[in-house]
């Protein structure tokens, strides 16, 4: 018999260093901060982010992902995110 092991392993993230956003009560990865700062309440491009921060784009896109996965932006037509809080 297998010895009993939770279904659901905590996530990592329980163990990055948070801040509370200038903007909401949602607890975000300080990393995340300056991606979430250049999405405006408007549709924003992921590219312009890219630019903007002189980041890689697929970095800017894990960031959006996390950013979605906490309620703070939300995709929008033509793959661009806007900010919903």
């Amino acid at each position: 018999m297998l010895p009993e092991k939770p279904l659901i392993t905590p996530p990592l993230n329980n163990f990055v260093d948070k801040t509370v956003d200038n903007f909401g009560d949602n607890l975000v990865d300080k990393r995340l901060l300056p991606v979430l700062e250049k999405i405006a309440h408007t549709p924003t491009h992921p590219d312009f982010i890219a630019n903007e921060l002189n980041l890689p784009t697929a970095d800017v896109y894990a960031a959006l992902l996390e950013l979605e996965m906490l309620g703070e932006i939300a995709p929008m037509s033509g793959g661009r995110y806007q900010r919903i809080k």
